[in-house]
């Protein structure tokens, strides 16, 4: 497992991820934490499987102002289809 961290240039944004990486698979989570507009966070967790295709991405975004997270965790579903070549 690797843990990164790294800022934006151009805006005030931090983000950390924890990533792991083997045997055509990756999993990652990780926060963003941002100023601009407003102060927000971003925690975020991506699974691939099976040469590194996407099998689940989810992220959850806070900020002053925004609507609190539901309590139950939401879902929203779309087919992934493999890009030709």
């Amino acid at each position: 497992m690797r843990f990164l961290i790294w800022t934006g240039l151009e805006e005030s944004l931090t983000e950390a991820v924890s990533v792991e990486v083997g045997d055509g698979r990756l999993e990652a989570s990780g926060t963003q934490i941002g100023a601009d507009p407003v102060p927000f966070r971003v925690d975020y967790r991506l699974r691939c499987a099976d040469r590194f295709v996407t099998r689940e991405l989810g992220a959850v975004a806070t900020a002053e102002g925004w609507p609190a997270p539901p309590t139950a965790p939401s879902r929203w579903r779309r087919p992934l289809e493999r890009a030709a070549g």
